[in-house]
């Protein structure tokens, strides 16, 4: 079901002075579920009620203005129903009418268009006039639009564009397209909507358009009509991630290197493909020194701009919260884009939209910058376990900023207080299958961020090139987007797929007018609430298969499946106009391309030195080479120190070990390297790895005390606990304060624990060493530098 608040078309007056009123309409939200369908949450006590309850679907004016003059101009003066428009516009202290507004560009070259927009706060019930320089127009809300453009794609040289385009009610057949006022030619599919949505357009040019370079999108059906203003790009498919270590990011396949406010910018010299740079709030003056030096020095394809991180999550404090939304847009980051804009036509912007006030934020946020980014973080605590909302929250995010092409930022990452525990690998694959599936054009990460020695959110972010099985999979998923970025960037959702199974999930996008890509992925990858720290439950799909209707117009000729590392045909069954696509044994996610390319193979086989690079990364490299300890059953031989003071057990030497009176693991497999180190590795089941060693010491001393000395290993993480009691005490006294400080930085460093019991009279005490791998970081091996245990009486 579709909550449709209302398309309305303008009624405008056209000047024929120096300033034009070209084209008027009123784009209302769509939301593509019914209201109690999903449930959006955040972190905030108070936004977690705030939908469905304070969510109002809402409205944007988009005009377009001429200047036929042979001058240029600067429109500023805008009014809003007969007042100046900043009158009527949210701030920090007052809930307007309008939440922003801009014009674009701010100057109108001789015979040039402009964009005005306008987002207001609440759909209008009554007719609304809005001017421009004293040349007014009235909006009316009785004739709701029937058009809206979804999409548009673009060829490497920009001479070539796809535009996919809804049809809200009965449009009639589409007849043109045209680009700043001149008709283009074109090749349509779907033209009658007779398929259903959308129609498909293919724009040949006779000139290639500018990179960066702004026009205005008129589609004309028999009996509607509607425009966007669109900036040129290319058609990059951004993999990007959160950190600076380019080197390493090329190797893993990423061409975003994605920084965010107040991180250090990766130099100009060393940029990538694609590296977004948020700046820093600073000085005008400052601001526009830095923007032209991008303008100047840096290639069109290589940077794009960001903008203050996140700021629909920090509105400022002060009207109701439910009223917020939006207000950073006129304080902040209109003024940092307007900027760039000025000073630099050739760069794109994006703006990394949160999940705060969602999915209002998403519609009042959504048409500021060229490529909007939303953080869908799952699974953490913060944002829900259940991955398939990833899919929810990309077909919202569409909607909501189309026709731009909207990326998405996931999870890679662990932080020790909140979210003790990374992304699995299975959960990797299943949530980029589920954004790639949903058609997002872009793919990031959060984050390769190692914050020690600051700690942030109150832990530690542990980077996620250093969580080895989590970047292997990342790795795994820019190959598959590098194999299919092709038809990704060309492609728009396709309502046509159904899936066999109600334990599968499956999307289907209409790429060009040649192929349709299909993903399935499985829905029972869960973490309970109560296990979310340890669990991740699994349940493959078993026999199923995907119900893929075709258009009437698309000839199939080819069935591939996709993956990672390979594109393999298989047989094309057909039923009518249906084909059948068996998804069988299906673990986490799987992708199938139908195309009437009979050579669409080729054209899937991937950068030959990105698949080869990946595939490096996904050889394991061998372990220190040790020897297994056993479990050992409880026995009662104990340590006497009743001659001694002290007595040291040195672990490098295997003789240390026969004095352990028991040990036993969970899910654990414990080694002793060569080189003196333990080895503590999971099991066969991906959740925490523990192993407890126990030794009962004899001593008449009226106070004893056990040391545990070892260090700190780069690159690990595992917790170490040392415990003492006496043998009648029901609780041990322990320390646990042995963590990694480092955590991939610097040298091994010193660590020692310490822990003492009073006699309690019967001369025995028992002290416990408790090995964790609370799969934080998921190694292949979790290394504890354990060197020696140093028992001695304390005299009193």
């Amino acid at each position: 079901m579709k909550f449709v608040t209302g398309m309305i078309l303008l009624g405008m007056t056209l000047s024929v002075s120096a300033l034009q009123m070209a084209e008027a309409k009123l784009r209302s939200d769509i939301y593509p579920y019914s209201l109690n369908q999903l449930t959006w949450i955040e972190a905030w006590d108070e936004q977690n009620q705030f939908f469905p309850r304070y969510y109002k679907p809402s409205a944007t004016i988009q005009l377009v203005v001429h200047n036929d003059t042979d001058q240029a101009m600067t429109p500023s003066k805008f009014e809003f129903d007969g007042h100046p428009i900043e009158e009527e516009t949210t701030r920090p202290d007052f809930s307007g009418r309008v939440i922003w507004y801009r014009m674009n560009p701010e100057v109108l070259a001789p015979g040039a268009s402009g964009h005005f927009t306008v987002r207001l706060r609440e759909k209008p019930d009554k007719t609304i006039k809005v001017a421009i320089e004293g040349k007014s127009v009235d909006i009316k809300p009785e004739s709701e639009e029937k058009l809206r453009i979804l999409y548009v794609a673009f060829n490497n040289t920009r001479d070539r564009l796809t535009v996919f385009t809804e049809s809200l009610e009965k449009t009639g057949r589409l007849r043109q397209i045209s680009i700043d006022g001149k008709p283009a030619k074109m090749k349509l599919k779907n033209a009658d909507f007779s398929d259903g949505n959308p129609a498909v357009a293919i724009l040949d040019l006779e000139k290639p358009l500018r990179f960066g370079a702004y026009f205005i999108l008129k589609v004309e059906t028999e009996n509607a009509a509607t425009f966007e203003q669109i900036r040129t790009r290319d058609d990059t498919f951004p993999i990007g991630i959160i950190g600076a270590n380019i080197k390493l990011y090329t190797r893993a396949g990423f061409n975003t290197s994605y920084c965010l406010q107040g991180s250090k910018a990766v130099p100009l010299e060393q940029m990538t493909r694609l590296s977004p740079v948020a700046m820093e709030e600073k000085i005008r003056k400052v601001a526009e020194e830095e923007i032209k030096k991008v303008a100047e020095t840096v290639p069109a394809n290589r940077y794009i701009y960001g903008n203050y991180d996140e700021a629909d999550a920090h509105e400022p404090p002060g009207l109701p919260y439910m009223e917020r939304c939006g207000i950073n847009i006129m304080q902040k980051v209109e003024p940092l884009m307007a900027l760039q804009r000025r000073f630099d036509p050739t760069h794109l912007t994006a703006l990394l939209i949160d999940r705060t006030y969602a999915p209002l934020n998403w519609y009042t946020y959504g048409a500021l910058a060229d490529l909007p980014v939303n953080d869908c973080y799952i699974p953490t605590i913060w944002h829900g376990m259940d991955s398939e909302f990833l899919a929810h929250t990309v077909k919202v995010f569409l909607s909501a900023t189309s026709p731009r092409a909207s990326q998405m930022l996931l999870w890679a990452t662990a932080n020790t207080n909140h979210s003790p525990r990374a992304t699995t690998p299975i959960e990797n694959e299943a949530q980029y299958h589920y954004a790639l599936g949903s058609g997002a054009k872009g793919l990031h990460y959060f984050t390769d961020w190692t914050s020690f020695p600051q700690v942030s959110e109150g832990g530690y972010y542990i980077g996620a090139a250093q969580i080895l099985p989590l970047w292997r999979g990342m790795a795994r998923g820019n190959a598959l987007a590098d194999r299919l970025k092709g038809l990704l960037n060309n492609a728009y959702p396709w309502n046509g797929a159904k899936s066999g199974s109600a334990d599968m999930w499956c999307g289907a996008l209409l790429s060009g007018d040649d192929s349709l890509i299909i993903t399935v992925v499985n829905r029972n990858i869960k973490t309970s609430r109560d296990d979310k720290m340890k669990f991740v439950h699994t349940y493959p799909v078993g026999d199923s298969f995907v119900e893929v209707e075709l258009p009437v117009w698309f000839k199939a000729a080819k069935l591939c499946v996709v993956a990672w590392d390979k594109v393999t045909e298989i047989p094309l069954r057909r039923e009518g106009c249906k084909v059948i696509i068996p998804a069988s044994n299906l673990e986490a996610g799987r992708i199938f391309v139908i195309s009437s390319d009979a050579e669409i193979a080729k054209r899937l086989a991937g950068t030959p030195e990105i698949q080869g690079s990946i595939a490096e990364i996904q050889k394991i490299p061998g372990r220190i080479p040790g020897e297994r300890i056993a479990a050992k059953p409880r026995g009662e031989e104990a340590l006497k120190l009743n001659s001694k003071k002290e007595l040291t057990l040195d672990f490098k030497n295997p003789e240390a070990m026969k004095s352990v009176a028991e040990i036993r693991f969970d899910n654990a497999i414990l080694e002793t390297g060569t080189d003196g180190t333990w080895n503590l590795c999971p099991g066969k089941e991906l959740r925490e790895a523990r192993a407890e060693l126990y030794f009962v010491v004899e001593s008449d001393a009226p106070e004893f005390r056990a040391e545990l000395r070892g260090e700190t290993v780069p690159g690990y993480l595992s917790s170490i606990e040392l415990g003492i009691k006496s043998k009648t005490d029901a609780r041990f006294a322990t320390d646990s304060s042995m963590k990694p400080k480092k955590w991939y930085r610097g040298r091994s460093k010193d660590e020692f624990l310490a822990v003492s019991a009073k006699n309690s009279g019967n001369n025995r005490y028992e002290i416990r060493i408790v090995l964790k791998d609370p799969l934080i970081v998921t190694p292949e091996g979790c290394t504890a530098a354990v060197r020696n245990l140093i028992l001695s009486k304390v005299d009193l």
